[in-house]
């Protein structure tokens, strides 16, 4: 393994220490990404291009203009100079399931949910999304943080004296005019000649708190449980979860039709996810 710091000869601390060799099963997490403390890193404007993109997506959907909501959701895919992720070979597959995160947020605008709760929170849509998951959710973050990604690799680069100067396509989102743009940037390379973008290093995780799995046994399935209870009717989470569950596809898919049914389950999952912050 090839890192970052061996390969430069440095040993910088606030940025992730990229192994130069191989994709690692990270991904960046915007709540933390937005709240980097060091001044190295833009999080004030990282958050305004989180919140911007979703408000309009949101916007878009609940003004019926599927064709521009379909337009910022094709989202430039895997940005690999990062090299975090499940890799090209990964059975997951890149960028954004543009047919599935479509029909979830307009079946969510038909049931009128007020989707601002969940502006903030992009990972709530892994938690309703078929083949929407850490990656993708991963890859939809660095892209909208590209622009802020980049200038933090540069100050680091300036900083420990690494040139920068291979140019790269890039494409970012742009919050004031809420499109996709594409500029050149210029970035170190690593031994291969491939560019390296890096990340604050406090961003990037293992796993995200926000779990499908999690919010299908911490909320709903008790959820269900104290329905049934109030109408007479006993029953175990994991009798519920035969009953219930299993006849969908996809766990995902029953997800999502609990929080149309329901949609104060969304702020009780955001409250147990807050409390193990």
């Amino acid at each position: 393994m090839v890192n970052f710091n061996d390969y430069f000869h440095v040993n910088g601390k606030v940025y992730f220490n990229a192994d130069l060799e191989n994709d690692s099963r990270l991904f960046l997490n915007p709540d933390a990404l937005v709240k980097v403390g060091s001044n190295l890193f833009d999080a004030k404007e990282a958050k305004i291009n989180i919140s911007s993109y979703f408000e309009r997506v949101y916007l878009l959907y609940r003004s019926m203009r599927k064709a521009e909501a379909r337009e910022l959701l094709t989202f430039p895919r895997e940005v690999k100079y990062t090299r975090i992720g499940y890799g090209d070979s990964s059975q997951f597959g890149r960028g954004t399931s543009l047919t599935i995160l479509d029909e979830v947020l307009m079946r969510l605008v038909k049931s009128g949910i007020d989707l601002d709760l969940i502006k903030d929170y992009p990972q709530f849509l892994m938690l309703l999304t078929k083949n929407f998951g850490s990656d993708r959710l991963s890859d939809l973050v660095t892209n909208l943080c590209y622009e802020q990604l980049v200038n933090f690799t540069h100050k680091i680069c300036k900083m420990l004296g690494i040139s920068a100067k291979t140019k790269v396509k890039a494409c970012y989102f742009d919050a004031k005019e809420y499109s996709w743009v594409k500029r050149i940037v210029m970035l170190p390379v690593d031994h291969n000649g491939m560019p390296i973008l890096l990340m604050p290093k406090e961003a990037v995780i293992e796993e995200y708190k926000f779990s499908p799995y999690k919010f299908l046994r911490k909320v709903l399935l008790p959820s269900r449980q104290q329905q049934l209870k109030e109408l007479g009717i006993y029953q175990t989470l994991d009798d519920i979860y035969s009953t219930d569950v299993q006849p969908y596809q996809d766990n995902k898919e029953y997800n999502l039709s609990r929080v149309i049914e329901d949609p104060s389950l969304i702020v009780e999952y955001l409250n147990i996810t807050r409390k193990l912050a």
